[in-house]
């Protein structure tokens, strides 16, 4: 499924009417879905077995309202979930709440050093942990809903270019090779360099409450979430920007990532260092962030798109 959410910010509708009187409410949620330490870590070539926690894996959720209009978008520290699960906590969380399913949307963040999820990794399944998940997803969207108060939205941009690379270079004899399955063979065939480019900007919308405290700030950003590797449980550099983030911001505030196209985009440094770099970039910008005042307009719509496999 392709999932999408849409802001319009102050000022007129596509129509020309002004959408001031659409006052944005806003209100963010965070759950804990840590597995029990001893279940099995996805997103190495072999399973690991857990052995503690880093830092904590959670469904993180904001909910949105202005024109009559609600909207959720939650992340998952997971490395993904299935079309049946995902299904199964957008329908508690929309019963729970009213929010009509079609206009909950979540992501994974994809993270390499959280449990097994799907069949698609093999590994073995904590099936009771699992069957857990749509109650708490639902808990995030509810907790978020109800603390949902006047906001005022803010977007910033930055860049981070020192931590990323793509994994993938293509060869003149048409080839493309992940590098860490290079061979000493590649050397009889000219190397034309990365099979496709990286995405260093970060993209950043904070919602301030009354006060100018954040409520949530959601930040973009495409990058694989494997810089940790590690035996115990870890949401990775997304994990360590929400640290650094509410060590700023404060507790309240919920630090929320929304990945970009990551596939064969690599850290080049481990996740602690990743994660500090990207949280001086959003810190940077959001200080000099300026709230608007005027009133927003939201929308969604979902589509299924089919992407095939590359061989």
């Amino acid at each position: 499924m392709l999932d999408v959410i849409w802001i319009n910010p102050a000022g007129d509708d596509p129509a020309g009417e002004t959408i001031m009187t659409n006052h944005l409410f806003v209100g963010a949620a965070e759950v804990d879905i840590t597995p029990p330490v001893g279940t099995k870590l996805c997103g190495n070539l072999e399973p690991r077995t857990s052995i503690g926690v880093d830092d904590p894996l959670t469904f993180k959720a904001v909910v949105l309202e202005s024109g009559g209009v609600k909207l959720a978008y939650v992340l998952a520290d997971l490395i993904a979930l299935t079309r049946e699960t995902g299904d199964a906590m957008v329908a508690l969380a929309a019963r729970r709440t009213g929010i009509a399913p079609e206009n909950i949307v979540w992501a994974a963040s994809h993270t390499h050093t959280g449990p097994y999820t799907t069949p698609l990794f093999g590994g073995e399944i904590n099936r009771e942990w699992l069957a857990s998940l749509p109650e708490k997803f639902a808990q995030a969207v509810e907790a978020a809903h109800k603390s949902r108060r006047p906001a005022r939205m803010s977007r910033e941009r930055g860049y981070c270019l020192k931590m990323i690379h793509n994994r993938r270079l293509k060869f003149k004899d048409g080839r493309e090779i992940n590098t860490w399955l290079l061979h000493q063979g590649e050397a009889d065939s000219q190397c034309l360099g990365t099979a496709a480019p990286v995405d260093p900007e970060v993209g950043i919308v904070c919602f301030d409450d009354e006060q100018g405290t954040p409520i949530a700030i959601l930040w973009h950003f495409s990058l694989h979430a494997n810089a940790n590797f590690g035996p115990c449980f870890s949401a990775d550099y997304p994990g360590v920007v929400a640290g650094r983030l509410r060590e700023r911001f404060g507790a309240g505030g919920v630090p929320i990532f929304m990945p970009g196209a990551e596939a064969d985009i690599n850290p080049l440094a481990k996740y602690r260092k990743v994660g500090d770099e990207l949280a001086t970039v959003i810190i940077q910008r959001l200080d000099q962030r300026r709230p608007g005042k005027g009133g927003t307009k939201l929308g969604a719509f979902k589509a299924e798109v089919l992407v095939p496999c590359r061989i």
